[in-house]
Parts: structure tokens; C-alpha cells; sequence
């Protein structure tokens, strides 16, 4: 196991199987640079189950940029690569933008499978739960890639626009082009339909 790394955080727990399903995918898959898992939610106060979420699919740079689809550091195994640390300036979105920045520098995809691998504990005080961290951190993550972002590629805005990056991402790319994104997301919405 030399040539991949696995992290995993203290309050999260791996299935027994999950290092060696990821890793005979990844060792198949020369178009990989890591791989990640569908995983269940857990409640860490009364252990009681919340939800599951299953995912299958592969990503590259542009589809990660609009949503972090691998998850948390614990569902991820991937293959050793120079030069690409976690930003430690960023006070949240530190995996997204580790991911993003294998992708970039290796030209490679990430796998996630449908296998669920992890136990994914919630509890208070989480990052994503602590709304001045997170939400500095994701304007820091959209300032970094802001250059990135464009019109193009405006379906996969919907996590954004949607979610809770809407704010940042007003803040970031400013009222203007967020008004025209929405718009261009709302007809995307009405053809689809």
C-alpha cells in the first residue's frame, strides 16, 4: 500500500472492506487518481442511523469544481502525488480543493462507487456545521478558483445556486454574473422539463 493514502478522521469509521475494494478499483483503472465511496450518516450524539447517500459516477476538474462529489477525507483513497497539500489558509472546503488540485496536476479522474465503505458521523462541532468557519472558507475556495468558473459550464451550478454556497458565490463572482447564471440555470431547468 506504499503508493496510495487513506485518511481518515477521528470521528468517522471504515466498513472492513473498504481499503481493499478501493484499491483493486484503482489499480485496474489507470484513468484514476483516486477513489472515493457512497457512505451513511450517522447521528454521533445517539448513534442513531440518519441517512445513506449512494453515488456513482466519475469526476474530472471541471464537474468536482461545481460540487465536491467525492465527500469527506475518510471516504477517499488515492495514489501519491507531489506537490499537492491541503490549504491550510482555507478555514473549510480543504478536501474540496485538495481534490481539485490532484485533478488539475495529474489530468486524471475520481471514482466514486456505489459500495457504502464509511460510517459518517454528524455532530455540532463540525466545520460544515459552524457557520462563520464554513462560510469564510468557501469565499476563500471560490476566490481561489475563481478564474475557473464560467457561463460554459453552468449546469452544474444548480449545487451552487442552490445550496449554501449561494451567498459566496454572490460575493465572489459578484451580482451581475450571478444574475445571468441564474438565468441561464433557470432556462437549463424549464428545457429539462
Amino acid at each position: 500500500m506504499g503508493d496510495y493514502i487513506a485518511l481518515l478522521d477521528d470521528d468517522d469509521q471504515w466498513f472492513q472492506n473498504k481499503i481493499a475494494v478501493q484499491m483493486l478499483v484503482l489499480d485496474t483503472d489507470k484513468s484514476l487518481i483516486g477513489i472515493s465511496c457512497s457512505y451513511k450518516i450517522i447521528d454521533e450524539v445517539n448513534e442513531d442511523f440518519k441517512n445513506e447517500i449512494l453515488r456513482n459516477m466519475t469526476v474530472d476538474f471541471e464537474k468536482l469544481l461545481n460540487r465536491n462529489y467525492v465527500g469527506s477525507c475518510s471516504f477517499f483513497l488515492f495514489k501519491k502525488t507531489t506537490g499537492v497539500f491541503f490549504d491550510e489558509s482555507l478555514n473549510s472546503c480543504q478536501d474540496w480543493d485538495f481534490y481539485l488540485q490532484l485533478l488539475k496536476k495529474t489530468g486524471l479522474q475520481i471514482k466514486v462507487l456505489p459500495d457504502f465503505l464509511v460510517k459518517y458521523y454528524v455532530h455540532s462541532n463540525q466545520i460544515s456545521g459552524s457557520g462563520r468557519k464554513r462560510i469564510s472558507g468557501e469565499k476563500a475556495f471560490l476566490k481561489k478558483y475563481k478564474k475557473h468558473f464560467s457561463l460554459k459550464n453552468h449546469c452544474n451550478f444548480s449545487y451552487i445556486y442552490r445550496g449554501w454556497l449561494r451567498e459566496s458565490l454572490i460575493e465572489t463572482i459578484g451580482i451581475e454574473n450571478f444574475v445571468k447564471l441564474r438565468s441561464i440555470y433557470r432556462k437549463t431547468i424549464k428545457s429539462n422539463s
